[in-house]
């Protein structure tokens, strides 16, 4: 293949060669390793985790602030609290709790599912509240990409 003044030319022995790429749902976003979608849509947190799960995702585990930070700002767009998957200290994912950002007076220990409020703080309440949630995901299904390889 040449470049010629904005142009591309192809030689005549040229081939198509697929190669994979990862590709993610709709409404998934790559951060670092993991695709997040927030579902704005109100649900109590065992109907989020189903939602979740029928994008073969779950509820999002934050292990770091500069996750939270991210989740924050996707957060911001909509200004509404979101489940997260933490409930009773215990991640849905099975990762330890090493990083929190609890409110004030939090986490309340009548309470075992977790949201981040509006002002981006984490916050225990009866797991029947409708809120939205945010699902966590590592990158999906693999799907053919063309590629121009000259010979």
């Amino acid at each position: 293949m040449i470049l010629t003044n904005k142009r591309c030319l192809i030689h005549k022995d040229s081939q198509i060669v697929v190669a994979p790429t990862t590709v993610l749902p709709k409404a998934f976003n790559i951060f670092g390793n993991d695709s997040y979608k927030l579902v704005a849509q109100k649900m109590r947190w065992d109907e989020a985790r189903r939602q979740c799960k029928a994008d073969d995702a779950d509820l999002a585990s934050i292990l770091n602030p500069i996750t939270q930070a991210y989740i924050t700002l996707q957060m911001s767009k909509h200004n509404e609290p979101v489940w997260i998957g933490l409930n009773s200290n215990v991640w849905v994912d099975n990762w330890l709790l090493s990083y929190t950002k609890w409110g004030r007076d939090e986490p309340k220990n009548n309470y075992g599912c977790v949201y981040i409020d509006v002002d981006r703080t984490w916050k225990t309440a009866p797991c029947t509240n409708n809120y939205y949630s945010l699902c966590k995901r590592s990158p999906g299904e693999t799907v053919p990409l063309l590629v121009l390889q000259t010979s």
